[in-house]
C-alpha cells in the first residue's frame, strides 16, 4: 500500500476553513455552501462557542454534546430540534434561532440526518506477493424536514478516514479507521452526526523482494525481514488456544512506550523460549484497527533462531493512523513452537497524535558513508567518522559534515573527520571539531548550502589549545556561541566566553554583562526560545554564585543590538553525593522552565584510561569510556527551573515505579542497562502532546545488538560482524508534568541508524521554516505561522491572523488557540499531554 501524509484537522470558525493536503487519495469537498460557518448558529438548543470540554476527533455524538476537534460546536443534533414561531417571516428569511424559511414561505422547524452514528467494516487482504485487496462499503446519508428531503451542504471533518460527495454519499478512504462527523450545512443551521470506520486486516506471509541490505538493516531497524505463507494446518494452530511459555517474553519494543506517527516500523524482539518457532502469529488491535498477519520463518534466518520479525510498514502507517490518543494499540504474538501454539506475549502502547518535526543531527563513529579514520577496523577495513542526519520516516542518514580522506593522503591520516558538534535549534547551521586527535581545528557548517568555514585552527592539526569552540552552545538562530571551557577532561580555554557568529560564518568575542571574567562552565546550552542558557557551574563566578562543578545553573539572556546579557542566575540541580557522581549535558524543555541532566554515577574524571569523562563531558562516546569490567554508568534526570525540583527519567532510563529495572538483561556486561544512558538533547518543538528526547545508550536492542556496552570503536570489536549497542533512542515526556515526578515514557530505538556504527550525541533540531506559497502540513513548518488552505485546495504556507490558531499554527498566548485546552509553547499550539488510555 503507498504510503500517504495525512494532517488531522479541526474545523475552525472562519470564512475558508483549512483543508486537507493535496496528497490525499481522496478530495475534501468542503461544505457546499459556506455561510453558515460565518454565524455558527444552530437553534435554541444549541450554542456557538467553544464546547466547555474541548472535543477531540474521536467523541461520539453530535453538535454541542459532542464538540469538534479544536474544541468547537458544528450546534445541532440530529432531531434538529431547530424551530421559530416568528410570525411575520418571509422568503430567505434567517431568524434570530437560526431557523430559516423555506422557498414555500413556510418554517423548516426541525432538520434530521439519517442514518445516526453508522458504523461501517472495512477489510483489508494481503496476499503473500504483496498484493492488497481492500472492500470499502459506502453510506449515504440524508438531510430530512417534515419527511421531505432538504438540499444541504455535506462535508466531513476527517478527510483522512473518507470523503462524502455533494449528494451525500459517505466513501471510506480504506487507508484510516476512526470517527469523523458528518455535517450538515443549511443556511445557518448546521446539524452533525457521526461515522465510525472500523479496519480489519488480515495477511498470510510475504514472498515478495526483502531487501535487507540497508545500512539500518531491514526496514531500517534490523532483523531477517518478514516470512513466508502459513498452511492451512498451521493457521489453525495459531489461531487455537495456545499454551503458556513463561520463558518467552518481549525485548523489544518496550511495555507502554508512547510512539508518535510517521516513524519506520519497529522490529518486534523476543527470547527463544522453549522450542523455536517455525510459524508466528501477529496481532494488532485498537478500538477500530483489527490486524492479523501469519508469517512462517523467514529465509534469510538460515538455520538461526526465529527472535525477531517485523510489522509491515502500510500495517503500521495504518495502525498509528487508527489509534486516536484516547486509545492505546495492544500487540500479542501467538508462536508455533513444537508442533503446537504457545504464549501469548502481550504489551500495549500510546499513539501520540502528531509526527516528529525536525532534523537529528549526531556523531557517527563507524559510518560507511564516508573513509577517514586513523587506524583500520579489525578487518583491515577502513570506515569514518562523519556528522549523520535523519529525519524521522527516512530509511537511511545522510551525511551532514564530514569528508573523505584526500586522494593520495594517506587514508589513516584521520583527515576528513568530523565528530563532535553542537547544532543550532532552528537548523541554521553546526559547529564540530575536525581531523585527526586532538582536534584542533573547528568549522561551521549551513545546513542549508553545506558550505564550510573553518574557523578556528590549523591543517593539519598541530595547533596546540585552547579550542574556543568546542562543543560551544549554538543560540536558537545561530548567532551566539556560548563556548564549553571544559574539553576532554582538561581546560582548553581559561574562561567560558560569548562569541557572535558575523558575516561568512567568523566569531567575534562578545563583552556580555553578567558574564563573570572568570567563570568556567561545561557543556553549555540556550533553551528553544534563546531567552535562557544552562551549563555545569564548575568554577568562577556567576552574579552571588560561586562554581564548585556539583551545580548545573540556569540564567536568563538577552542579545541584540543594545549587547548581549546574563542575569538571574540560579542553582536548578544540585548532585546529592558530590565526589561520586558527576553531572552535564544540560537540555531545555520546549516549555523553557524545566531541564535534563546526564547524572554520571561516578566522580568527574573517573575515567579507566584518562579522564575524558569530567562533568560528563564525554561519557557514551569515548573510546575508552568503558571497561568491560567496569562500565562507567549514568542515568538522565530532570530539574524543575522555577523550584530546582528534580526527579529520575524512570521509564526513560529503564525503571519501575518501586525502582527495579524493567529492561532486558543478557551477557557481555548487560545487567544494568538501566545506568548507560547518556546526552539528553530535547526536541524545540512539542509533538502530539509530548516532548520529546534524543540520548545516547549502550543498552541491549534486543537480540539484534547485544555485545559489550564497551565495545563501540571498530578498531577493538569484530565490527564487520558484530553490532555495537552504542545507538541513539527516543523517548515521549509529559509537559507541564508536577515537579518531582517522571514525566516520561519508555523509549525506543531510532530507526534507520547504521547498525555497525557507533552512534552518539543527537541534536533535534527544527528544518529551516518555508516561505509563503509553499506546500505544508502545519503551522509550525512555516515562516508566515499559518498553515491554510491554497487554491487547489491543498494546504501551503501563509501569514495571516486566524480567528483561533489550530495545532501547530503560531499563537499569542494559550487563549489564542482553537482547543481551549491547547498551551502555546514558544508561540506555538500544542495539544496538552492526554491522560494515559486504558491498556489493551
Amino acid at each position: 500500500m503507498p504510503h500517504i501524509d495525512f494532517v488531522r484537522l479541526a474545523l475552525r470558525p472562519v470564512p475558508v476553513p483549512r483543508a486537507a493536503p493535496a496528497s490525499l487519495a481522496t478530495p475534501w469537498p468542503w461544505f457546499a455552501g459556506l455561510a453558515f460557518l460565518v454565524a455558527v448558529s444552530a437553534g435554541c438548543a444549541t450554542s456557538s462557542g467553544p464546547a466547555s470540554s474541548g472535543g477531540s476527533a474521536g467523541s461520539s455524538g453530535s453538535g454541542a454534546s459532542s464538540g469538534i476537534p479544536g474544541g468547537y460546536n458544528l450546534g445541532g443534533t440530529e432531531a434538529g430540534a431547530l424551530s421559530n414561531s416568528a410570525p411575520d417571516a418571509t422568503l430567505g428569511d434567517t431568524l434570530a434561532d437560526g431557523a430559516v424559511v423555506s422557498s414555500d414561505g413556510a418554517l423548516i422547524e426541525s432538520v434530521s440526518i439519517a442514518p445516526a452514528n453508522p458504523t461501517l467494516v472495512v477489510t483489508i487482504t494481503d496476499d503473500a506477493s504483496g498484493n492488497v485487496t481492500v472492500d470499502a462499503p459506502t453510506q449515504s446519508f440524508t438531510a430530512t424536514s417534515g419527511g421531505a428531503n432538504v438540499n444541504v451542504g455535506w462535508s466531513v471533518d476527517r478527510g483522512e478516514i473518507g470523503s462524502i460527495s455533494p449528494s451525500g454519499l459517505f466513501t471510506p478512504s480504506g487507508t484510516t479507521a476512526g470517527t469523523a462527523h458528518v455535517i450538515a450545512g443549511f443556511g445557518t443551521m448546521q446539524m452533525s452526526t457521526t461515522v465510525t470506520v472500523v479496519i480489519k486486516r488480515t495477511q498470510n506471509g510475504f514472498t515478495g523482494a526483502v531487501n535487507s541490505t540497508s545500512s539500518g538493516g531491514y526496514g531500517g531497524v534490523g532483523g531477517s525481514g518478514p516470512g513466508g505463507p502459513v498452511s492451512s494446518d498451521q493457521m489453525t494452530a495459531l489461531q487455537g488456544t495456545p499454551a503458556a511459555d513463561p520463558a518467552r517474553t518481549f525485548l523489544y519494543p518496550y511495555d507502554k512506550t508512547v510512539w508518535p506517527r510517521g516513524l519506520l516500523a519497529p522490529l518486534l524482539q523476543w527470547t527463544q523460549g522453549a522450542n523455536d518457532a517455525t510459524a508466528v502469529a501477529l496481532h494488532l488491535q485498537s478500538a477500530n484497527y483489527t490486524y492479523d498477519g501469519y508469517f512462517g520463518r523467514p529465509a534469510a534466518l538460515g538455520t538461526g533462531a526465529f527472535v525477531n520479525h517485523p510489522i509491515p510498514q502500510d500495517v503500521w502507517q495504518q495502525a498509528t493512523e487508527s489509534t486516536d490518543a484516547s486509545d492505546s494499540l495492544g500487540v500479542s504474538v501467538v508462536f508455533l513452537a513444537g508442533g503446537a501454539a504457545v504464549g501469548p506475549i502481550e504489551e500495549s502502547w500510546i499513539v501520540a497524535s502528531g509526527i516528529l518535526q525536525g532534523t537529528v543531527y549526531y556523531q557517527s563513529y563507524g559510518t560507511q558513508l564516508v573513509q577517514n579514520t586513523d587506524q583500520p577496523a579489525q578487518d583491515g577495513s577502513y570506515f569514518g567518522a562523519a556528522i549523520l542526519a535523519i529525519k524521522p520516516g527516512e530509511t537511511a542518514p545522510r551525511l551532514a559534515a564530514g569528508t573523505n580522506s584526500a586522494p593520495g593522503a594517506k587514508l589513516g591520516s584521520g583527515a576528513g573527520c568530523r565528530a563532535c558538534h553542537s547544532v543550532a535549534a532552528q537548523g541554521g547551521s553546526l559547529i564540530t571539531q575536525d581531523n585527526a586527535y586532538p582536534y584542533a581545528q573547528t568549522s561551521l557548517y549551513s545546513l542549508q548550502t553545506g558550505n564550510e568555514t573553518q574557523v578556528f585552527g590549523t591543517v593539519p592539526a598541530t595547533a596546540a589549545p585552547p579550542y574556543p569552540l568546542s562543543w560551544a552552545a549554538l543560540s536558537p538562530d545561530g548567532t551566539y556561541a556560548l563556548t564549553n571551557a571544559v574539553w576532554m577532561g582538561s581546560s582548553t580555554d581559561d574562561k567560558t566566553e560569548l562569541y557572535q557568529i558575523g558575516a561568512g560564518g567568523m566569531p567575534t568575542p562578545v563583552a556580555a554583562a553578567g558574564l563573570g571574567a572568570d567563570l568556567v562552565g561545561a557543556t553549555p546550552v540556550f533553551s528553544p526560545d534563546g531567552a535562557h542558557a544552562a551549563f555545569t557551574h564548575v568554577s568562577g563566578t556567576l552574579g552571588a554564585l560561586t562554581g564548585d562543578g556539583t551545580h548545573v545553573v540556569a540564567v536568563d539572556f538577552a542579545g541584540g543590538a543594545g549587547g548581549a546579557s546574563f542575569s538571574n542566575p540560579k542553582n536548578v540541580f544540585t548532585l546529592a553525593t558530590p565526589g561520586t557522581s558527576c553531572v552535564g549535558f544540560p537540555s531545555f524543555l520546549p516549555t523553557n522552565d524545566a531541564l535534563l541532566v546526564q547524572l554520571q554515577l561516578v566522580g568527574c574524571g573517573d575515567g579507566n584510561q584518562n579522564s575524558n569523562t569530567s562533568y560528563g563531558q564525554y561519557v557514551g562516546t569515548a573510546r575508552y569510556t568503558y571497561s568491560p569490567s567496569a562500565p562507567l554508568p549514568a542515568e538522565i534526570w530532570w530539574t524543575d527551573v522555577a523550584t530546582g525540583t528534580q526527579h529520575r527519567m524512570d521509564a526513560l532510563d529503564g525503571y519501575n515505579p518501586d525502582g527495579t529495572s524493567y529492561l532486558p538483561t543478557g551477557p557481555n556486561n548487560h545487567g544494568m542497562d538501566s545506568t548507560l544512558n547518556y546526552e539528553p538533547t530535547v526536541n524545540p518543538a512539542p509533538s502530539g502532546g509530548y516532548a520529546w528526547v534524543i540520548f545516547t545508550s549502550r543498552r541491549l536492542y534486543g537480540n539484534v545488538a547485544t555485545i559489550d556496552p564497551s565495545s563501540s570503536d571498530p578498531r577493538d570489536f569484530d565490527y564487520a560482524h558484530e553490532v555495537t549497542t552504542k545507538k541513539l533512542w527516543v523517548a515521549a515526556i509529559d509537559l507541564n508534568a508536577p515537579p518531582g515526578t517522571d514525566p516520561s515514557h519508555p523509549a525506543f530505538y531510532l530507526p534507520a541508524q547504521e547498525l555497525q556504527a557507533g552512534n552518539a550525541r543527537g541534536f533535534w533540531v527544527l528544518d529551516p521554516c518555508a516561505p509563503d506559497g509553499t506546500s505544508c502540513q502545519s503551522g509550525d513548518q512555516c515562516c508566515g505561522g499559518y498553515c491554510q488552505a491554497g487554491g487547489d485546495g491543498g494546504l501551503v504556507c501563509a501569514d495571516m491572523t486566524a480567528t483561533c490558531s489550530q495545532y501547530g499554527d503560531k499563537c499569542g498566548g494559550s487563549s489564542k488557540c482553537c482547543d481551549p485546552a491547547a498551551l502555546c509553547i514558544n508561540s506555538i499550539c500544542s495539544p496538552a499531554t492526554p491522560p494515559p488510555p486504558p491498556p489493551r
